[in-house]
């Protein structure tokens, strides 16, 4: 039986591969979530927002991933530890 984290190792490999290919396109990637149902964009941006939340407690990065670290710390205050509903 797949587990919630067979399902999210399988989501993340599929998801670095896209954003590790030369020929990435991140406007087709948005347009794409710009055209799904409501309520899975609001899931999609619960999960971006718990990573920018988890990027933003790094204590250790380097110059490769600061400015994630960095601007993840600022959206992090933003977000301010909110949820976004499940309608």
């Amino acid at each position: 039986m797949e587990t919630s984290k067979d399902r999210a190792d399988k989501a993340y490999e599929v998801l670095a591969q896209f954003a590790n290919g030369m020929n990435r396109d991140g406007a087709q990637f948005a347009d794409r979530v710009m055209r799904e149902h409501r309520t899975i964009q609001q899931s999609i941006f619960q999960l971006f927002a718990v990573v920018i939340e988890e990027w933003a407690k790094q204590e250790h990065f380097d110059q490769r991933n600061a400015y994630t670290i960095e601007k993840s710390r600022e959206i992090s205050k933003v977000l301010d530890g909110i949820s976004a509903p499940f309608i």
